[in-house]
């Protein structure tokens, strides 16, 4: 979830390509959305503009799209931090 209206509209890169590529393997986005609450597999999602809630299943912990990358991001240094095999 973000609450931009692309996801990835901030990192500075071209986000079509990646997000075709999220649609194709079926990835729910959820755009202009900001997290009220999360429980119980379910995360409550408010829209940025008219603050209408509503609920959506959660499968894993609700986090940012920023977060998620930020996440890629360190995984990928410590692989390659990691000394050769």
């Amino acid at each position: 979830m973000t609450p931009d209206a692309v996801v990835g509209e901030r990192s500075g890169g071209d986000v079509a390509p990646a997000n075709a590529q999220l649609a194709r393997a079926g990835v729910r986005r959820e755009t202009s959305a900001v997290l009220r609450s999360a429980g119980d597999g379910i995360a409550v999602l408010a829209d940025r503009w008219t603050e209408e809630e509503r609920s959506v299943p959660c499968a894993v912990a609700p986090r940012t799209v920023l977060e998620a990358v930020l996440e890629g991001r360190r995984a990928a240094r410590a692989l390659l931090a990691a000394p050769p095999r």
